[in-house]
């Protein structure tokens, strides 16, 4: 392994209220955050967590109003804080929800002041509940001059115990290998 890594994990997760099994779960962290720490374990990389400026609520019915209002809007929301230098990484893994069976708005907002990660090796990955959606498409259409490798899905129910899914796109996408 190299002192300075060349990739970039970038993930959004929320933790709180989440669908679950045809109910409601309450997580103290989120399935998306679940992967990308295995992701992070597995690769030898630099990780930067999104969050929002204007933090998202616990309470998955207001999240829900919330992020359904922004995709109708095609809203941009704000990410706290200073986003790490995309310049420095060929490699950029990047983690997300899906809702309302897309890539929440605030991924748009990464992707747009990205500049769409043009000229990167970009690896997607989703944890979701209801289905996949088109959210693993859209990371090809907002990184058009990306090369965007095959995404990994992540039931959000089936997160925690991930490791060998997580384990097998590690194998194909980073080392090369075939199954």
């Amino acid at each position: 392994m190299t002192n300075t890594p060349n990739t970039l994990l970038v993930f959004f997760s929320r933790s709180g209220e989440n669908l679950w099994d045809g109910g409601r779960r309450t997580l103290e962290i989120g399935n998306t955050k679940r992967v990308a720490d295995m992701i992070a374990e597995r690769i030898e990389c630099d990780t930067f967590e999104i969050t929002a400026a204007d933090p998202y609520s616990d309470g998955f019915d207001s999240v829900d109003q919330r992020s359904a209002q922004e995709l109708r809007d095609n809203a941009r929301p704000a990410i706290a804080g200073e986003l790490p230098d995309v310049g420095k990484y060929e490699r950029i893994i990047v983690g997300s929800p899906v809702w309302h069976a897309e890539l929440p708005m605030i991924l748009r907002t990464f992707f747009d002041e990205t500049g769409g990660l043009a000229g990167k090796d970009v690896y997607p990955f989703v944890t979701f509940t209801g289905g996949a959606g088109a959210a693993l498409s859209e990371v090809d259409a907002a990184c058009p001059k990306a090369t965007v490798h095959q995404g990994l899905p992540v039931r959000g129910e089936d997160a925690e115990g991930a490791g060998e899914d997580v384990d097998a796109w590690v194998a194909v996408e980073f080392h090369g290998e075939e199954l």
